[in-house]
């Protein structure tokens, strides 16, 4: 267990526990080491509102930063209510421990130079983040204090988040090695600038329960970047682990939502989402966005960032507990079936059925369901399903397909949900994991 020394602890700072101890050794100015167990606030050598709990780091892109309206602009009503609780505190852009409050980022306050570096319209226009700056982190602290209290049976859990996200950025720009051997290493690059954060934050011992990250939008326009995001974000999540002293650092990702553009980069945002996807292990998650609301073509509402928040929080602890890849409900490859009924021997129906791993239940029943598309090689919908239904109790998906199917047999189709940059997809489990986007996935009729 690491030793946090008091002449490094600052008020308001929430210590990371350790996970077998459920606490933290902190060793006093006289000399003596005390165990501080999961709670708080407690006063260390005259540093007052100290906590105990987990750490999480926010790094990513503008919907991590945060970007909806925290009152509708054409009603003028609180979208939602906003979250805040004591036992949530924040390391903030100019590094100082505090009560967490929305918004999480005001990237004009950064002591960094790489926030002032890479253009994002908060720093050029400071007031913008106060109309519109709501973001996942609350939601995400809520959610998993209430999961891992009732999981640890402790009366609380503090949370600690560390803001480190920046608008409109690629994983080019996140770069674990871009300024590396510099000066300017932790100043002049985001990487770095997420590092030296943590390190401040957390009293020089890097010890923090992971990081979540949304990002990957800026990828998708270029096919190089977008079908290289999943190796390029797994030697980056390597870097990370090394340089936090953690093989198993815990990393949540969000699947990307949508963008409302004519440009055709549905292929990019395929790759990515599926790189995403892909990328899951017993510590790395990931959860959907594709059903959350906008507050323009590329940015989740506040709504949208609240449904994610709590998504990030039920993956966070499955990560925790070493079964990341176990949260969010996916596809089951293996299950897809090409069906034929006849009815009364005089008509036939057609349908392809599918069932899903992670369920944890069964989805939330709509009147209609969307998302699927049976694709060509080209990416082109062959509009066949004509209806989608759940069915064996909201457990196995059907999609209903017209006559034109029977002419298709022998022939290889392309399955997927949440097809390119703009689908409809709305399909829910019940405890609000939404179903994370597939395809291509092949299927012979």
């Amino acid at each position: 267990m690491a030793v946090v020394y008091s002449q490094s602890i600052v008020p308001y700072q929430v210590l990371q526990r350790d996970f077998s101890s459920q606490g933290v050794n902190v060793k006093l100015n006289n000399g003596k080491s005390k165990f501080y167990s999961v709670g708080g606030p407690y006063t260390i050598d005259n540093k007052k509102n100290i906590m105990v709990g987990d750490v999480w780091a926010l790094a990513g892109q503008s919907n991590m930063r945060g970007n909806g309206f925290f009152k509708d602009p054409w009603s003028n009503k609180t979208v939602e209510k906003l979250i805040h609780q004591s036992t949530f505190h924040l390391f903030d852009m100019k590094e100082k421990w505090a009560i967490a409050k929305d918004p999480i980022h005001q990237l004009s306050q950064s002591i960094r130079k790489v926030n002032k570096m890479i253009s994002d319209p908060t720093v050029a226009d400071p007031g913008l983040s106060l109309v519109r700056g709501g973001s996942l982190a609350l939601s995400f602290a809520k959610k998993y204090q209430e999961l891992m209290q009732l999981q640890l049976k402790v009366k609380s859990l503090p949370i600690g988040l560390i803001a480190s996200a920046h608008g409109g950025v690629s994983l080019e720009q996140w770069s674990t090695t871009l300024l590396r051997d510099t000066p300017q290493w932790k100043n002049e690059s985001l990487y770095g600038a997420m590092l030296a954060r943590i390190e401040s934050s957390t009293s020089g011992t890097n010890k923090i329960a992971g990081i979540l990250w949304y990002q990957g939008e800026s990828d998708t326009g270029n096919m190089t970047a977008a079908t290289t995001y999943g190796s390029r974000m797994t030697s980056w999540i390597k870097s990370a682990r090394t340089d936090l002293g953690n093989s198993k650092l815990n990393v949540i990702q969000v699947q990307l939502a949508r963008e409302v553009t004519t440009l055709d980069t549905d292929e990019g945002w395929n790759s990515v989402r599926n790189s995403q996807a892909e990328l899951m292990d017993n510590n790395i998650g990931a959860v959907s966005s594709i059903d959350c609301p906008l507050d323009d073509r590329i940015h989740l509402s506040l709504t949208g960032e609240y449904m994610v928040g709590k998504r990030v929080a039920v993956s966070a602890q499955a990560a925790i507990n070493n079964k990341a890849s176990t949260a969010s409900p996916q596809i089951l490859i293996s299950s897809i079936k090409f069906e034929q009924k006849v009815i009364s021997g005089v008509t036939k129906t057609y349908s392809i059925k599918i069932l899903f791993k992670n369920l944890g239940g069964k989805f939330v029943d709509v009147d209609l369901v969307q998302g699927f598309s049976i694709r060509d090689e080209d990416g082109i919908d062959q509009e066949l399903i004509y209806r989608t239904a759940f069915y064996e109790g909201n457990k196995v998906v059907r999609l209903l397909l017209s006559d034109a199917a029977k002419k298709l047999t022998k022939k290889t189709m392309y399955l997927y949900y949440g097809y390119g940059n703009n689908p409809i997809c709305n399909i829910v489990s019940t405890n609000g994991m939404g179903l994370l986007t597939s395809g291509p996935i092949p299927i012979t009729f």
